[in-house]
């Protein structure tokens, strides 16, 4: 349990996925690390089942390991995958009514947090990063529908990647680990992944990039017998692990290295973890990515703690910064529309401008990747003279391609709204 202090404040980050969930937390007025919440006192003891149950004929909701232990129970209805039923969206049937799926995730993680904030309210929560893996545009979308239904007094509510967690769980580490690279490698139920962390010194910002590779790779059991630990299939498990770190340490140089899931603690890694520690640091954990995210939380709240001057260029970021130039009380002005770093799928800049003889369009594209800068013109055929006002709505399709709509307005009696729409697609990658 959390105590506090006056009116001191968390900063939360939870990592989200359909089999568990984890929290991480830090004092919004303190300097400090983030410390994970532990279901049981003295142990790291972090995962969270993201599961909920019904009790039948009442309104009586269980989640997490409580609900877990009514699976067998034929008085409770059982919802597990509670995120990829979110993403879905097809309500669930329970007690012959439909019950929206993003409302029971919305749900689940108000039962986390409430664990979290036991005996206080929940307007200690000063700002709340959620971490999931790989989004989409789908996932965004049920993500900011779970951070609304919180009803949460803060409005510092924000959402980010497993990569971006990452990266932000670095910038809270020491500084020359970050600048010398990382290699982070993860387990996933029959294969690995493994993501480098390089970071670029001599741009303003300085950039930093994260690309991931998937290998194949076989299951390992979390828990093997004593007397299995080294057994012919983890020998051939450690000489595969250590084929594959091999192959990525050969293209990249990299201080550290971090190794994420369970899998990762037993005793079977004999010739791979030798190979790892050559001239870098190893480190072995489960909880980086929420913790991550509650170090997102604070960069996003302006935290002291959080260095500046680095921006973030992930697989699923923006990649250029995005503006044209408009005429403001009589002087020409540069009008930031999107900046580099923005995830992909959160992107939705709405604005109007007025355009007036003419029908030509101009926006500044820069490169943070060594691309240059570019300009990119649009025409609207058909647009006649006089003043217009022209509604500007900028999505994305992917990371590299940029939707332009833009709809004519008119300007009143002077010039009748046509409400015709430019469409146009932008490649800023």
């Amino acid at each position: 349990m959390i105590r506090f202090i006056g009116g001191e404040k968390l900063v939360v980050g939870i990592d989200l996925s359909d089999e568990f969930s984890q929290m991480s937390y830090c004092y919004a007025d303190r300097n400090g690390e983030p410390e994970t919440y532990s279901m049981t006192e003295g142990i790291e003891d972090y995962n969270i089942p993201t599961v909920l149950a019904k009790k039948k004929g009442s309104n009586q909701w269980l989640y997490g390991r409580q609900a877990v232990g009514r699976l067998k129970d034929d008085g409770y209805t059982v919802v597990k995958n509670l995120y990829t039923l979110a993403k879905i969206g097809e309500p669930v049937e329970m007690d012959d009514v439909e019950v929206d799926p993003v409302s029971m995730l919305t749900l689940y993680v108000k039962r986390l947090l409430s664990t979290l904030m036991q005996h206080t309210g929940m307007d200690k929560v000063h700002a709340l990063t959620i971490t999931v893996d790989r989004p989409d545009m789908r996932s965004s979308k049920v993500i900011k529908a779970v951070l609304n239904g919180l009803m949460l007094k803060s409005q510092k509510l924000f959402m980010s990647t497993h990569t971006e967690s990452f990266y932000g769980y670095m910038k809270g580490q020491n500084e020359e680990l970050m600048r010398g690279g990382v290699l982070l490698l993860e387990y996933m139920d029959g294969k690995i992944r493994s993501s480098i962390l390089e970071c670029n010194l001599r741009t303003t910002p300085k950039v930093v990039y994260m690309n991931a590779e998937s290998h194949p790779f076989m299951r390992i059991d979390k828990n093997p017998a004593a007397d299995d630990t080294l057994t012919a299939s983890l020998r051939n498990a450690d000489s595969e692990f250590a084929r594959i770190a091999e192959a990525v340490l050969t293209e990249h140089t990299v201080s550290g290295v971090y190794l994420i899931g369970d899998e990762f603690s037993g005793e079977w890694m004999q010739e791979s973890l030798k190979l790892l520690c050559r001239g870098r640091r190893v480190f072995q954990g489960n909880n980086l990515y929420s913790k991550g995210a509650a170090y997102n939380a604070l960069e996003k709240i302006g935290d002291s703690r959080m260095r500046k001057g680095y921006v973030f260029l992930g697989a699923d970021k923006l990649k250029s910064n995005i503006g044209m130039q408009l005429y403001s009380q009589g002087k020409e002005q540069y009008l930031a529309i999107l900046d580099a770093g923005e995830d992909y799928f959160s992107v939705e800049k709405y604005f109007d401008f007025y355009i007036q003889d003419g029908n030509q369009v101009d926006l500044s594209v820069t490169s943070l990747t060594g691309n240059g800068k570019k300009t990119a013109r649009i025409v609207m055929e058909g647009l006649d003279g006089g003043i217009h006002r022209i509604n500007a709505a900028f999505t994305m399709e992917d990371e590299k391609t940029l939707i332009i709509d833009l709809e004519d307005m008119g300007m009143g009696v002077m010039s009748p709204a046509s409400h015709k729409v430019w469409h146009e697609k932008l490649n800023v990658g």
